[in-house]
């Protein structure tokens, strides 16, 4: 097979492999800070819920107290059930609060702080790809020249034959087989044993990655599910 081929062949198929990986490594990045900003969002939606109920359960407090003073002094049932209500919405801001601070600090936060390593990974994986795109140019352009040179050098001898386009030719061939062997062993070393550690290493940030974001999912699921239980309770 010519070398050219080979090369251009292996490439493809490195190519179409790390394609595949990066496409998932990159899109689970982005859900990460989907769900990230998602959470702070809503633990702010939360918070600012949970003030506007205790600023609304403090007026009417206020208002209460002043009726107290122009009521009688025996016990009022409508009364009873006013002030309970007022305790329940109190109870319930608080629950929003905790359910805000568990979606910010338990959940926002810690999903970008543990998810940034892997990504810092994830970079030095594909930068280690495009340094062997670099290599791969200079040693498919170094075998090219190699060819054109041993073609050169066998057109020159048959034109006209001496002992001095013999020893052009014999060196300038053994120049391009010299190098077609390299470039051929050092596709096959990265074919065969970078390659595989390479995508070993993206699996695994992935599967990371996917665990990391899906327990940050159900913990905010798992705040919200222990509030709405606790207000039907």
């Amino acid at each position: 097979m010519n070398a050219r081929i080979l090369i251009e062949c292996c490439c493809s198929s490195i190519e179409h492999q790390e394609r595949c990986s990066q496409y998932e490594t990159d899109r689970t990045p982005s859900t990460r800070f989907d769900v990230s900003d998602f959470s702070e969002t809503l633990a702010q939606l939360y918070e600012q819920h949970a003030e506007a109920l205790q600023v609304l359960v403090s007026n009417y407090r206020k208002r209460n107290s002043e009726l107290r003073k122009e009521r009688p002094a025996c016990q009022s049932n409508l009364f009873t059930a006013w002030e309970t209500l007022l305790q329940e919405i109190e109870a319930d801001s608080q629950a929003t609060i905790d359910v805000a601070s568990t979606l910010s600090r338990q959940v926002a936060r810690p999903l970008l702080e543990r998810s940034f390593y892997r990504k810092v990974q994830s970079r030095k994986v594909f930068t280690h790809r495009e340094s062997f795109d670099t290599i791969i140019s200079k040693t498919e352009e170094k075998l090219s020249k190699c060819r054109i040179e041993y073609k050169q050098c066998y057109i020159a001898h048959r034109q006209s034959p001496t002992q001095h386009t013999l020893t052009q030719y014999i060196d300038s061939h053994n120049a391009y087989v010299q190098q077609l062997h390299a470039t051929n062993a050092m596709l096959e070393a990265y074919h065969c044993e970078t390659l595989p550690q390479l995508m070993q290493e993206l699996e695994e940030i992935y599967n990371d990655l996917c665990n990391i974001v899906s327990e940050a999912v159900l913990q905010g699921a798992e705040a919200i599910a222990a509030k709405q239980s606790d207000g039907i309770a």
